[in-house]
């Protein structure tokens, strides 16, 4: 998904193969955070986040030809492989930890991962997670100190 959002303005620039992959990359990361504020901020259906997907392979379908191109850099190549290393390198090391301790850590996931669901879904406002922590991110306005 990361490079198929931005492939077709970044294919249309007068770049190297690598600075259009680096390019493509980039922007489609970009434009996926910036899909994602708009739709939680204009109260987006969560259709909105989850047609992404479908428009990069449809960037990809569209532009397959320059996409098999581009692959065919060494350069590029090169980037693309010390990338999946990079990234396969956080999963391979937690494979090392022998036990996952502490129920607090299993509590905190559970916590973001309804934090997320309520933005996702625009939840009531008076919703508690876990059912006993208060939903606001902020403290309130009489526990913030005025510094001025």
């Amino acid at each position: 998904m990361a490079l198929g959002l931005a492939r077709p303005p970044a294919s249309r620039r007068g770049l190297a193969p690598e600075e259009k992959f680096v390019a493509s990359t980039a922007l489609s990361l970009i434009g996926l955070c910036l899909l994602g504020w708009i739709s939680c901020n204009a109260a987006l259906p969560a259709f909105a986040l989850r047609s992404a997907p479908l428009l990069a392979v449809a960037a990809l379908f569209l532009n397959f030809r320059a996409f098999t191109t581009l692959f065919r850099d060494p350069t590029v190549r090169a980037l693309l492989l010390a990338q999946l290393l990079v990234t396969a390198r956080r999963p391979g090391r937690l494979g090392f930890v022998a036990r996952y301790s502490g129920i607090g850590w299993a509590d905190d996931r559970f916590e973001h991962r309804q934090r997320t669901r309520f933005r996702i879904d625009h939840g009531p406002l008076d919703q508690r997670l876990l059912g006993a922590y208060d939903r606001n991110d902020q403290p309130a306005r009489s526990e913030r100190s005025v510094t001025r």
